[in-house]
Parts: C-alpha cells; sequence; structure tokens
C-alpha cells in the first residue's frame, strides 16, 4: 500500500509517450473485457471506487503509513527495485524511484539481462519488481497467474485466493462468474496489495481514415464487417 500510494500512474504514463499508448491502471485486469454491465475493468473501477477501496496516489497517507510501521527519515524504509535493462523498463523505474523518494522510501537499482531477469522472477529472487503479462479472453486467466500452483515459486502465497480462484472455475453462470472475479481482484490487489497495476500496453495500427465497421477485441482482434465510406 505504501508504495501504491506514492505512484502516479497518469504522469508515470506521460513519461512513456502518453496514455493513448499507456493507458494507467487502476485495477489488476486490464480493458478490453466484457463485465456483467460494459467493460469488466471499468465496472470494476467503479465498484472500487463506490466501495471506497479505490487506491489513489495519496503522498500524506503513504507517509502515514511508513510512519506507523517505524520508518521515518532517521530509519528510511529501503527497498532494491530490479528490472529488465531492455526496452522502457529503465525509464520506468526511474520514474517510480523519484515517486517513492519523495515519501521516504530509498530505491536501489538491480538491473538483469532481460533472459536472466524472467528467471529470476520465477524463482522469486526479487524484493520488488516489475512483470508485465498478456492472457486470453477471460478476467479469470489474469487472476489464475497468481495462484499457488501456477507460479514457479509463489510470490502470492495465499490459500484463501487459490480457493477464490478454484470456485470461481466452477461456476456456469456467466454473471456470478463476473461478479466472483471482482470479489477475487479486489482481493488479491485493494485488499492486500499483492500487485501494484502500473499500465496496460496497446497495439498501435494504421488505419484508412474511410475504413468503418470495424471493432478490436480484447486480444487486439479485429472482428465486424468491415467496409469503406
Amino acid at each position: 500500500m505504501k508504495c501504491a500510494e506514492a505512484i502516479v500512474k497518469t504522469s508515470l504514463a506521460d513519461v512513456l509517450g502518453g496514455e493513448s499508448f499507456y493507458p494507467p491502471m487502476y485495477g489488476y485486469v486490464p480493458k478490453g473485457f466484457s463485465g456483467n454491465h460494459g467493460d469488466y475493468c471499468e465496472e470494476g473501477d467503479q465498484e472500487a471506487a463506490d466501495a471506497g477501496n479505490m487506491i489513489s496516489y495519496d503522498p500524506d497517507d503513504a507517509k502515514a503509513l511508513l510512519a506507523a510501521a517505524g520508518y521515518d527519515e532517521s530509519n528510511p524504509l529501503h527497498i532494491t527495485y530490479k528490472y529488465s535493462n531492455s526496452g522502457i523498463h529503465g525509464d520506468v523505474a526511474t520514474v517510480l524511484q523519484q515517486m517513492w523518494q519523495a515519501v521516504g522510501i530509498e530505491v536501489d537499482f538491480e538491473a538483469v539481462e532481460s533472459g536472466v531477469f524472467y528467471d529470476q522472477l520465477d524463482q522469486g529472487d526479487f524484493e520488488i519488481a516489475r512483470y508485465g503479462y498478456s492472457a486470453g479472453d477471460s478476467p479469470i486467466q489474469f487472476l489464475d497467474l497468481w495462484t499457488t500452483g501456477i507460479q514457479v515459486t509463489a510470490a502470492v502465497d495465499d490459500a484463501t485466493f487459490d480457493q477464490m480462484v478454484a470456485d470461481i472455475k466452477q461456476i456456469a453462470d456467466p454473471a456470478e462468474f463476473i461478479t466472483k472475479c471482482h470479489e477475487a481482484e479486489e482481493y488479491l490487489y485493494y485488499e492486500n496489495v499483492y500487485v501494484i497495476p502500473l499500465f496496460q500496453y496497446t497495439s498501435q495500427y494504421l488505419v484508412n481514415a474511410d475504413l468503418a465497421g470495424y471493432e478490436l477485441d480484447g486480444t487486439n482482434t479485429f472482428y465486424g464487417h468491415a467496409y469503406f465510406k
């Protein structure tokens, strides 16, 4: 929670090129999946906001939480942030370091070659790190990634969460399925902050201005009946 409340996600997206390329994430499951009342992600964000569970930028509360845990200027929280040394990862690390330092968290970097990086994360060899995932066409596939049996070495080892996901997989009713996915997501992120969603990637396309009648689904697959105006 302390690290999460110190992050300005819109500013992070701006540094990387803008929100159209890297939309900020305020829940764990990204946009693009169907919920009970529209987009699953937007639906979950609204439910969390209505329940007072939304985790947003709040540096004062982050400092208060640090103080309550015994950290202050004379005894700062010290973390090591591990990241892959390819792509945008170094820029993300630098911005996160600045945001965390602003609330009194001292951050060291450990940049690792990309092939080694993912092996180390799989083995649990990190204190805090950023990882990107892609999954198929259902929110449960993102939630399932953090069950104990799916992880090589469990960074999230929570029998309650494991059972929530296992129970969801047995649900046949579509509306109940989505509702329970939201509950599991709230437990994973809003209640326990096992993960801190930052932003999602987008696929960029050049499209003829006269092309109409098409849409993209959550897996970036075109569908519909495209035609030229």
